[in-house]
């Protein structure tokens, strides 16, 4: 463990933690309060394994809230994930060495009760590259636990079923970072 720690301090990684995730592709999104509301761009240094950059960009007052270098272990429900801190010049400098636009998300957070929970969720929804054929639209909800992702129905937050065409958890096809190798051809 004191191995983990000295190399995370080396490293600068700020933050290594297991994502418990799922992920739901939309027909449309609901029309709920989305309190936080943001740009965000995302590039690919590469997809296998899955290493990527994000810039976030509160909508409100157009200032970037985080840059963020991102590993990922392979999709699943449950990942490994490490995180490492970036200035806007280092997330410039890497952006630079993509030969490819950045996917732009229209991305909001909203705070749900679930009942099968007994608490609050958030539920984070997005539209990606709204402005190109190939856009499309998610929710995602990340949890504490297995067994809580488990019980959570999407249903019963959304109170309109119909908006959920398929849900996407652990379907590579459906990754972001698939999403990228498609569009982006790189």
């Amino acid at each position: 463990m004191a191995g983990i720690l000295d190399l995370e301090v080396s490293m600068g990684i700020n933050k290594t933690m297991i994502e418990i995730e799922r992920k739901w592709i939309m027909r449309a999104l609901p029309t709920i309060d989305r309190s936080r509301h943001f740009t965000i761009e995302q590039a690919y240094l590469s997809v296998c394994p899955e290493v990527r950059i994000t810039r976030k960009t509160s909508v409100e007052s157009s200032m970037c809230e985080m840059c963020k270098l991102t590993i990922k272990s392979p999709c699943s429900i449950k990942r490994n994930e490490i995180e490492f801190e970036l200035s806007e010049e280092q997330f410039e400098a890497l952006l630079g060495l993509v030969n490819a636009e950045a996917i732009q998300k229209d991305y909001s957070v909203a705070s749900v009760f679930s009942n099968a929970l007994e608490r609050n969720v958030d539920l984070h929804m997005g539209v990606v590259d709204k402005n190109l054929h190939s856009k499309w639209m998610y929710a995602e909800v990340e949890f504490d636990s297995l067994e809580d992702a488990g019980i959570f129905k999407i249903e019963e937050v959304l109170h309109f079923p119909k908006m959920v065409e398929l849900e996407a958890t652990g379907l590579v096809e459906w990754s972001m970072a698939e999403y990228w190798r498609k569009t982006r051809k790189v």
